[in-house]
């Protein structure tokens, strides 16, 4: 081949723009978390759409527009911020998935990791049927034990993180909320999948740890005193059992 040919070849293929994914992802996160978003989109698969929902305690619910950045890899970036007098995950979750334009969604937390070599199950989305609503994702990370020892406790938390992008699916909780409730209540299926997500939001000293837990723990209470569903109920009651005994244990550990 020629050197004009190579050349031509060469410029015509910095011209292909990267595949439009039909995946949106939704975070919400305090601007404190700036480097960990920084980090996480470095993970993200090139030609997603990303709504970035800065959150502060205030007085303003309303949702206003920052600024839509895209980056050379074909990523669509999109910030928004809004204010709560009272934190509500479920709340906020569902503010930033309506801000979503691809037919897919999938949530994820500023302290989240995509494997790379994982992007290539971006691709196609066609593989479900339309009965399928959500995706049953693998969450995995290291937590340290803070108990004085180097050790660290390993977990894998399979949830629900990917989904359509239908206007009657909503988070609800709290604390620890859940999607996957709405989408079965549409009548649709949830089947589980092969996408990992590493968590390093865990991977915190003890202060900060207690205060996660703390702040699920008041969350949860809220959902427990107003739930009327019985499977709904099992679940708040597990998660703050769970998260109650964790605060119990930060708070008299050096004591």
């Amino acid at each position: 081949m020629s050197e004009t040919s190579q050349n031509s070849s060469c410029e015509t293929a910095q011209k292909i723009a990267p595949k439009q994914l039909d995946i949106s992802f939704a975070c919400i996160a305090h601007k404190s978390e700036a480097h960990h978003v920084m980090q996480m989109i470095a993970t993200l698969p090139s030609g997603c759409e990303l709504v970035v929902l800065w959150n502060e305690q205030g007085d303003n619910p309303e949702v206003v527009e920052r600024k839509t950045i895209t980056l050379k890899n074909g990523t669509v970036v999109r910030y928004y911020a809004t204010q709560w007098q009272e934190l509500h995950f479920a709340n906020l979750r569902n503010l930033c998935i309506g801000l979503c334009s691809r037919e897919w969604v999938m949530w994820i937390d500023a302290d989240d990791r995509l494997l790379t070599h994982q992007h290539e199950w971006f691709q196609d989305f066609s593989i479900y049927p339309p009965g399928v609503g959500g995706l049953v994702c693998g969450c995995v990370g290291v937590q340290p034990k803070h108990d004085g020892n180097e050790g660290v406790m390993r977990y894998h938390n399979p949830t629900c993180r990917v989904f359509r992008n239908y206007k009657g699916f909503a988070f609800e909780g709290a604390a620890h909320e859940q999607i996957g409730w709405s989408i079965e209540r549409q009548g649709l299926t949830i089947e589980t999948c092969s996408l990992l997500v590493h968590h390093v939001g865990y991977e915190v000293d003890a202060d900060s740890m207690m205060a996660k837990v703390k702040r699920n723990v008041k969350g949860l209470a809220q959902e427990i005193a107003v739930c009327t569903n019985d499977a709904q109920l099992i679940y708040w009651t597990q998660m703050i059992h769970r998260d109650a005994g964790s605060f119990m244990y930060y708070v008299t550990k050096d004591k």
